[in-house]
């Protein structure tokens, strides 16, 4: 072989040796919606217009992201929007259906409805498996068909009605096991994954509505009896009670910080006043906060971004376009911009 030759196979062995190394380099590009944040705009019960926006990581708002990827509205009163695995899910009553998208671009991959799904609540997943908490038809004093609906999110199906002995708000999905907090009592269901039936039920303040899981894998529950129980999933043993927690005293709102050692939560004043008041617990507590961080009106909802920033959704009452209010974490407000009706929770 003449030299020349040689020196040109090797130039070009190194060259396919470079570029195969770049390609395994490249990153994977970030699908559509992510890299930013959800907002959950609720909508008004009587026009069913909940809708969904975007806030881009430089700041960019995008309303009505479910219209524009599937040419048609979510439809109904959104209860709840979470992100699990590949899957967006978006809980609604009023239309009483649960969608479950694509996390990363938005498109329709499931429109899930059933005559007994009535008033569904909230959603956790775990595996292939979602798990809907539901009222039932009622008349807000008795909840006959209150139950977890539980869902096989590849095929889009309803697998199993599992009995619930009163009506549910919040549901946590924690090792293997799915917690379901019965606001018209005074307990949380257990529910076990792998058999999908209740395997024991926690008996904790009256009214248990929403959880969130903190640093340590605990599990606190905020109750609308103005109550928080921090219980130890390991043994669902109750580790403490605080009370003299400010609650609304129905659908509370709570969010944990990135590093899940402080817990945030909504305490609106009696009705008719709008003005709402935004505490926070350390978990390492003994006794209820006293002075709130925030203070304004309508606030509706709660969460905190990864870099300590305080996102708060602002509903302007369901009688206009809802806000997002942004506050620094000393309190500090930083900006707001509008949303959709009903601004309420957000995904971070």
């Amino acid at each position: 072989m003449k030299k020349s030759n040689f020196v040109f196979y090797i130039l070009l062995a190194v060259s396919l040796v470079f570029t195969a190394c770049k390609k395994q380099e490249t990153p994977v590009p970030l699908g559509k919606y992510e890299g930013g944040v959800l907002v959950v705009n609720e909508g008004s019960f009587g026009d069913a217009d909940g809708s969904i926006s975007f806030l881009s990581a430089d700041d960019k708002i995008t309303n009505n992201i479910f219209k524009a990827e599937n040419e048609q509205i979510v439809g109904g009163i959104i209860q709840a929007l979470r992100v699990h695995d590949s899957y967006a899910v978006i809980v609604t009553n009023s239309a009483d259906k649960v969608i479950v998208a694509n996390a990363k671009d938005f498109k329709k991959q499931h429109t899930i409805t059933d005559a007994a799904m009535v008033n569904p609540v909230d959603f956790a997943g775990v595996g292939n498996k979602g798990y809907v908490s539901q009222w039932g038809k009622t008349d807000f004093v008795t909840y006959p068909d209150a139950a977890l609906k539980v869902i096989d999110l590849a095929a889009g199906t309803i697998t199993k009605t599992i009995a619930l002995e009163a009506k549910p708000q919040g549901v946590l999905a924690y090792n293997g096991k799915v917690y379901v907090a019965l606001e018209g009592s005074d307990k949380i269901a257990v529910v076990n994954a792998s058999t999908d039936a209740v395997e024991t039920t926690i008996v904790v303040a009256k009214g248990p509505s929403r959880m969130v899981l903190d640093a340590n894998n605990k599990i606190w529950a905020i109750c609308t009896s103005g109550n928080m129980v921090r219980i130890d999933p390991a043994d669902n043993s109750i580790e403490a009670t605080i009370s003299g927690i400010k609650v609304a005293g129905f659908n509370e709102k709570v969010a944990t910080n990135p590093a899940k050692d402080k817990i945030y939560y909504l305490a609106p004043a009696p009705w008719p006043a709008t003005d709402v008041e935004v505490f926070v617990l350390d978990i390492t507590a003994t006794a209820a906060p006293t002075t709130s961080l925030i203070k304004g009106n309508n606030f509706y909802g709660v969460g905190v971004a990864a870099n300590g920033n305080i996102y708060i959704g602002n509903s302007a009452a369901f009688q206009g376009v809802g806000k997002i209010e942004r506050y620094k974490a000393d309190g500090t407000k930083i900006d707001e911009m509008e949303a959709g009706r009903g601004t309420s929770n957000f995904v971070f």
